[in-house]
């Protein structure tokens, strides 16, 4: 267990946007956060959310290693992994090699500074099944490996561990979803899928394509404050929304609240796209993927109740956030 009088955290993947709505919970519960990013932009976001910046390469256990102690930190938070974890409605930047990197480092760090907890962020990703009669493409089973790989040196470390599997993040702090917004906004098509997939893998009850569980950058910080303030090891948890939609629908929701419409590429030609591309290749994968949990384990075990069970009302909020923002601009 922690130290309860133990208030300074250290966290990977602070300007990722469920990590910018953690450093500002918790510094709202009291605690001193010291939040891993790169450059001078970073670190204006990391202090702008009541964080201290640091600069460790989060593939390398010694640098990180050394931010922790110079934080004083005996509380680790891992969210870099999850600024891969959205929606893709843009080419995905999932990288099996990286993956495995920045999570076996920080693991070697958290031994090397005598942490007493580390709270894990992964994906629903790594459910997935990659057996069975239809595997996913090799680039995705790889992808499911490599955070397989990381969640259980996580919890065979030897340092009270707790894995959370995070449902693809939607939030005001999103670039992806501004980048949405603005190809909405200019009428140019977005490739969200509804197409069939090779390996057979469209789910045929929803012609909208296979469905995911989404959720709420402010709902995933939540959570992640509950699993530090409750000091819980040895499980792995999804966390997630109640309800399950394609990017497909997703993307047409968040058009609609906007008074617009979306525009999809046309299938042939996302095909080709995906024949030619490897980038393209995964994220055709990806969108023909049903990457579901089940959030109610993490509801009993950490005592956490998720304010936005259904998409529209996590939609409404982050573009209630984003027009707020533009008028005290």
């Amino acid at each position: 267990m922690p130290d309860e009088n133990s208030k300074n955290v250290f966290l990977t993947g602070a300007t990722t946007p469920i990590g910018r709505e953690t450093v500002r919970q918790l510094v709202r519960a009291g605690y001193c956060v010291v939040g891993a990013t790169e450059g001078s932009s970073g670190a204006v976001k990391v202090r702008a959310d009541g964080g201290l910046p640091a600069y460790p390469d989060p593939t390398r256990a010694g640098e990180l290693r050394s931010a922790i102690a110079a934080a004083d930190a005996r509380i680790i938070v891992h969210l870099e992994t999850t600024r891969h974890n959205i929606a893709p409605f843009s080419r995905p930047t999932w990288n099996a090699n990286a993956v495995r990197a920045v999570g076996h480092a920080i693991v070697e760090a958290a031994k090397a500074a005598d942490a007493v907890h580390l709270v894990f962020g992964s994906a629903l990703l790594a459910g997935v099944d990659t057996g069975g009669e239809h595997p996913p493409p090799a680039e995705i089973i790889a992808i499911v490996e490599a955070l397989r790989a990381a969640e259980s040196a996580a919890l065979a470390s030897g340092i009270p561990a707790l894995v959370l599997r995070f449902g693809c993040a939607y939030g005001a702090d999103s670039d992806d979803l501004r980048a949405l917004a603005s190809a909405i906004q200019m009428g140019r098509p977005i490739y969200v899928g509804a197409l069939p997939a090779a390996h057979g893998h469209t789910d045929t009850a929803h012609p909208h394509g296979a469905r995911a569980g989404f959720i709420h950058t402010a709902d995933a910080a939540s959570a992640v404050v509950r699993a530090v303030e409750s000091a819980i090891s040895g499980q792995t948890l999804d966390i997630c929304g109640g309800e399950l939609a394609s990017p497909a629908e997703f993307a047409a929701r968040f058009a609609a609240a906007q008074g617009m419409s979306l525009m999809s590429l046309p299938p042939l030609v996302a095909r080709g796209l995906a024949a030619i591309s490897p980038a393209t290749r995964l994220q055709h994968g990806l969108l023909a993927l049903s990457i579901v949990g089940d959030p109610a384990p993490a509801q009993s075990s950490l005592g956490w109740t998720p304010r936005f069970t259904q998409l529209q009302p996590g939609i409404d909020d982050l573009l209630l956030s984003w027009r707020a923002a533009a008028v005290e601009a």
